[in-house]
């Protein structure tokens, strides 16, 4: 993987103004900048956005403080393959991520390859790079610390460390599941011994089994039979019962029709009671008909009468609610004309009170123009003082450069004359003889050269400190002139304002006499009543026809009492009219009535003859309960013992049926105590072989020929073929034979010696060497070219001396890689790279430039 573009927005102490950070051309470079800057975060954000893990496990915490989303966007090859992979993340109260995945194609355009959702977009990138997150950042970083780590450990470390970078883990984890697997197989074997132990016990009660079986068969049989008899005797019983609750029912049924019956005889009773009532009611009724008829008559006359009288009410009251709608509309005509006549009134008394103030207004802005006149010429001198103050800074700025021009002739005059001193017979500038003579002659010319970059030096900053002197002169003009301007813009504003009231004043004149005729107009027409003539004229119509309708308020309150004193005369006549209808039927009603109460008397007296017999043969109820309670206690005694006999047979003849089918279980259980056996005895062989003796050893030893040849190749650019290394996984023992190890062992013209005793020098390169080698064989095993390495080796603890290794160590590399990333804060080292990767920090956030 191969960096090109990376784009970052809210990504910790990035904000979202940045630029993109262009790879492309970048072979070998330097991430500088103070630390807390943002060099790491970088390297964060490329992660993040490849495999969307970085130094923190959250990533709402890569979210830049304040803020609620953040973007990463990278791009890079692989193989030749131009790719783009952009990751965003929004924090809060539903977080969300999105992930995009993008291949170039053809004349630039961009196909996406993004998967299901961001899991399967995250699996098709990670197919793209045949690279997961923890092998890069054990194969292409190295970390502060870390390059001579492997060489510093103990040799049974060193093997450790090694199986973890081949991934060796997995066999322990197999070498685990097989011992795992191994302990469930022996007690899958110990629990089928158990069994097959209590299987061949039970078998052996198969006899036991069977006469037990015989003898509960023969106790149910009798017990089924006691049984049938129980329940023959209770049916019997039941029976009578049955007799006597149909007996019960026909008292109760008796009891009911006698209670009806009663109940109808006594509202028959009260029914011919009312009728005849009704009929000596009907009878006073016609008695008086001539007086009802008489009253009746006078009662619908008065509410003839009192009908018309209500109609012309009626009448009177809707011209009366015209006529004051009318004068409601006259007198809001009237209001409008007396509201419009003040407010012209209001207006013309404003208009002379500002027409007033014209000559003082015209006096005030004569004095303000004259006030005014002087600024533009405040403004001229201004501008000139500020073009005197840029040629002045110019003058400072040139007096600087010769200042500096001279202290840097200075130093190195300094340098060639303490160079002369120490030279005795040898120029060391072109190494040939010299004379005493020369050597001296050489020394005058250089401290005249001195004396001259001196006073050179004295006239720059006699120069500089008149400039600045002149500078601070003109400021404090500036600052007269800004207060006088200042001030100049106040009477500006004031003029403005009292030109604007002028111009009011001016429009004011001219409204006035306009206003004072709209005024007179007004007041002519409230004087004559000239407003809402149409109103006046219907309201002189309406008077007219309420005088002609001659409504009498008297008579109409005289009917209304005399009317009311009547009022049951109508209800009397009704009732009169309705007696004489319905007389004859009240009394064929009682008639009927008194028939029907002889029948019902005669018929109740048989239902009382017959409930009396009921009751007789009810006295026999509690002697047959008392019998039927006993015979079924008797069956359900008899059908309990029946069912604790079927119980005990059904679980006897269970037990047999599972004694006899023992033969088949033990049969099974065997061969499954055969077969774990077997599963025992070969995750026994599994543990051994996935275990550290076993494929890791073998593996390891395959790979290290490998890192062997990677470092040795790496060892011969950086030291001219003066070094090499051997790794030896096993060592004899004193008492014979052979016991795995891993020891370095290097190589120099002065034959092999352990690692220890090498210089620092040597074996930092060894240590570079091994470190590359490792990362390389991690990244082929995972199917991937190790093209980009990040360097993070913290040169601050290292010693001039250290630090050259280093570079030394990196050229020696950078023809293996097509980007070089070295991570470093010290200022000293930004030199020794081509190219520089500036971090830094301000209040948008982290920037970064490349030079």
């Amino acid at each position: 993987m191969i960096p090109l573009r990376l784009h970052l927005q809210n990504f910790l102490s990035y904000g979202d103004s940045g630029a993109p950070i262009d790879f492309e051309g970048i072979h070998v470079a330097c991430l500088c900048g103070p630390n807390g800057h943002g060099k790491s975060t970088l390297l964060d954000a490329i992660t993040w956005a490849l495999w969307g893990q970085a130094r923190t496990n959250t990533a709402d915490d890569l979210v830049r403080l304040g803020q609620t989303s953040m973007l990463v966007d990278f791009e890079f090859l692989v193989d030749g393959q131009h790719y783009r992979v952009t990751r965003r993340r929004t924090k809060g109260k539903s977080s969300q991520s999105d992930l995009q995945f993008q291949v170039r194609e053809g004349e630039g355009e961009w196909r996406a390859l993004t998967g299901q959702g961001v899991r399967g977009t995250q699996e098709r990138i990670v197919q793209s790079l045949r690279m997961d997150y923890e092998t890069f950042i054990n194969s292409a970083f190295i970390l502060q610390g870390r390059a001579d780590e492997f060489a510093r450990k103990t040799p049974g470390d060193r093997k450790k460390i090694l199986g973890e970078i081949l991934n060796l883990g997995q066999y322990d984890q197999l070498h685990d599941a097989a011992r795992a697997r191994r302990a469930d197989a022996r007690m899958r074997v110990n629990a089928l011994e158990a069994d097959l132990q209590r299987m061949e016990a039970e078998q052996r009660r198969l006899p036991e089994l069977t006469a037990q079986v015989e003898k509960l068969t023969q106790l149910h049989t009798q017990a089924e039979l006691a049984v049938e008899r129980s329940r023959t005797e209770l049916q019997q019983i039941l029976l009578e019962q049955a007799r006597l609750d149909e007996h019960r029912r026909q008292r109760e049924d008796l009891d009911r029709r006698l209670a009806g019956a009663e109940a109808r005889l006594k509202s028959d009773r009260q029914l011919l009671a009312a009728a005849q009532a009704r009929i000596a009611q009907a009878e006073t009724l016609v008695k008086r008909a001539p007086e009802i008829r008489g009253r009746a008559q006078e009662y619908y006359a008065l509410c003839k009468e009192r009908d018309e009288l209500a109609a012309a009410a009626a009448q009177l009251r809707t011209l009366e609610r015209e006529r004051e709608m009318l004068q409601r509309r006259v007198r809001e005509a009237e209001y409008q004309i007396q509201s419009r006549l003040q407010l012209v009134r209001q207006r013309v008394r404003e208009l002379r009170a500002r027409t007033e103030q014209l000559p003082k207004i015209q006096e005030q802005v004569g004095d303000l123009d004259r006030q005014v006149a002087g600024l533009d010429r405040l403004q001229e001198q201004s501008a000139a003082l500020q073009a005197r103050l840029q040629d002045l800074a110019a003058v400072r700025a040139e007096a600087a450069a010769e200042l500096r021009r001279c202290e840097e002739e200075l130093t190195k005059a300094d340098e060639r004359f303490q160079t002369l001193k120490a030279a005795r017979a040898q120029c060391p500038i072109c190494e040939g003889a010299l004379p005493e003579e020369k050597r001296l002659e050489l020394g005058r010319q250089l401290r005249d050269q001195k004396s001259a970059l001196k006073t050179a030096q004295g006239a720059a900053i006699q120069k500089e400190a008149d400039a600045r002197r002149a500078d601070e002169e003109i400021r404090r003009g500036l600052q007269d002139l800004d207060r006088k301007l200042k001030t100049g813009q106040h009477m500006r504003d004031r003029l403005a304002q009292a030109r604007q009231t002028l111009l009011e004043l001016e429009t004011a004149t001219k409204e006035l006499p306009g206003e004072l005729k709209i005024a007179a107009e007004l007041e002519k027409q409230l004087e004559a009543g000239s407003f809402a003539a149409e109103e006046q004229q219907q309201l002189r119509e309406l008077e007219a026809r309420i005088k002609a309708l001659n409504y009498d308020e008297r008579r109409a309150t005289t009917l209304t009492s005399r009317i009311q004193q009547l009022a049951s005369a109508e209800r009397d006549l009704h009732s009169l009219e309705q007696a004489e209808a319905a007389l004859p039927e009240h009394r064929q009603q009682v008639e009927t009535l008194q028939a029907a109460l002889l029948t019902q008397e005669e018929a109740l007296a048989d239902d009382r003859a017959a409930r009396a017999q009921a009751v007789k043969e009810l006295e026999r109820v509690p002697a047959v309960e008392a019998e039927t309670r006993r015979r079924d206690g008797a069956l359900a005694q008899a059908e309990r013992e029946e069912a604790g006999l079927a119980k005990q047979l059904g679980a006897a003849h269970e037990a047999l049926k599972q004694c006899e089918a023992l033969a088949a279980q033990i049969a099974e259980r065997r061969k499954e105590r055969e077969a774990a056996a077997r599963d025992e005895a070969i995750h026994e062989e599994l543990a051994k072989a996935f275990g550290r003796n076993g494929i890791q050893a073998l593996i390891i030893e395959n790979a290290l020929p490998e890192i062997e040849t990677e470092a040795n190749l790496l060892l011969a650019r950086m030291t001219e073929g003066q070094l090499s290394v051997r790794l030896n996984s096993q060592k004899e023992l004193k008492s014979g034979g052979q016991a795995e190890t891993l020891e370095i062992e290097i190589s120099d013209g002065m034959g092999p010696r352990r690692y220890e005793l090498f210089s620092g020098g040597e074996a930092f390169r060894v240590n570079f060497a091994i470190r590359i080698a490792l990362s390389k064989l991690l990244a082929r095993r995972a199917g991937a070219r190790l093209e980009t390495l990040v360097i993070d080796e913290g040169f601050g603890s290292q010693d001039e001396e250290g630090r050259t290794r280093i570079i030394e160590a990196i050229g020696a590399v950078q023809e293996d890689f097509a980007r070089i990333l070295v991570i470093t804060h010290l200022d000293e080292l930004k030199e020794k790279f081509p190219t520089r990767i500036e971090v830094t920090k301000g209040t948008a956030g982290s920037q970064v430039a490349i030079y």
